[in-house]
């Protein structure tokens, strides 16, 4: 009888020890061929003539000579530039009414391209709305009637399949002929959108209470499926000590591997995060090729590539820029979007050639 009690108590332990999933960073790469760190760099700077500020905050592009950003100048003509290859234009995305102020761009052709914001209205009360504009190749089309709050993110399959993340845990989803109200049963802001399949959706999204003497920030990781929108993590933070269990600024994966950049960089896996990147380095976008070929960036200059094997940082851009607000790669081209004083700065970088290993 003791002799079973004893297999019975080992057996437990064995359980406790080794059946519990443990967040840790994978010890084997992500894929077998490695990618350079090796790049090229230039630096652009946009800043809106006679502005106060020109602050871009999104990018988005079909190749590395076709290429947009958007965020808010005071100068209403300056929202959004375009890069054919040589130069950045300003482009005019102005309609009758009140001024606007773009947060994301997403695409799916040259011909085929959202962009979201908000609308403020300031007489006599300063008020907010959806902001959502759609260019055909031609020209950019303002999207009316739409009942929803502030938008903040977008990313669908295609204009058949879309989702616009907004305030108040509101998401839009068009099917490319109607759209649909949902929620995601909180009051966050949705702040990015990403997924794998028409089928596989995800977004994150945080609010604050504005309760003083403490102002307890929240945190949600949300996913989507035919049945709707389902909370699969949350996190509650207090006090500036308390870690971070996902980043909740923005999302980028492939083939069923997702990442989340916001105070570190974290890897889901299907069942739960890692943390891969220190939570104390303020990273806010990530984009990637492949699993092999990934740039993630944040405050103060921080800059990282991932090549399949490890992560490497760019000292030389380290304390350069006030933020590193937004990353965009296709093949060896990668476009960072900078912060510094009170305009934007592009960061171009062309990989070298043959300087990849197998």
């Amino acid at each position: 009888m003791r002799r079973f009690i004893n297999i019975i108590f080992l057996i437990l332990i064995f359980i406790l020890l080794f059946g519990c999933e443990k967040s840790k960073t994978p010890l084997e790469p992500l894929s077998k061929y490695y990618t350079s760190h090796e790049y090229e760099w230039e630096i652009d700077t946009l800043e809106a003539p006679g502005a106060w500020q020109t602050i871009m905050t999104d990018i988005w592009g079909t190749d590395e000579n076709n290429v947009y950003v958007v965020g808010h100048s005071d100068v209403l003509l300056y929202q959004a530039y375009h890069w054919d290859g040589m130069n950045w234009s300003p482009i005019d995305i102005r309609f009758p009414g009140h001024p606007s102020s773009l947060s994301e761009i997403y695409g799916f052709s040259e011909t085929d391209i959202w962009a979201v914001g908000e609308e403020v209205h300031g007489v006599p009360i300063t008020t907010r709305k959806n902001f959502i504009v759609y260019y055909n190749g031609s020209e950019w089309e303002l999207i009316r009637n739409v009942d929803a709050p502030v938008c903040l993110s977008v990313w669908g399959t295609s204009s058949n399949n879309l989702f616009v993340g907004c305030d108040s845990g509101v998401v839009l989803n068009y099917d490319g002929s109607a759209w649909e109200k949902q929620y995601t049963n909180s009051q966050a802001g949705i702040v990015s959108i990403s997924g794998f399949n028409s089928e596989t959706v995800y977004a994150v999204g945080n609010e604050k209470d504005k309760q003083m003497p403490v102002d307890t920030s929240y945190y949600y990781f949300f996913k989507y499926d035919n049945e709707g929108w389902q909370t699969v993590d949350s996190a509650k933070r207090t006090i500036a000590l308390e870690p971070f269990k996902f980043g909740s600024s923005d999302l980028w994966g492939q083939n069923g591997t997702l990442y989340s950049a916001g105070h570190g960089l974290y890897l889901f896996q299907g069942k739960l995060w890692n943390s891969i990147l220190n939570e104390n380095i303020g990273l806010i976008s990530i984009h990637g090729n492949n699993l092999n070929d990934i740039f993630a960036v944040g405050l103060f200059g921080y800059i990282f590539h991932y090549n399949g094997l490890e992560w490497h940082q760019y000292y030389q851009f380290k304390d350069q820029f006030i933020n590193n607000k937004g990353v965009w790669m296709h093949g060896d081209y990668v476009f960072i979007i900078g912060q510094s004083d009170n305009y934007s700065v592009i960061l171009r970088g062309k990989r070298r050639k043959g300087s990849d290993a197998p």
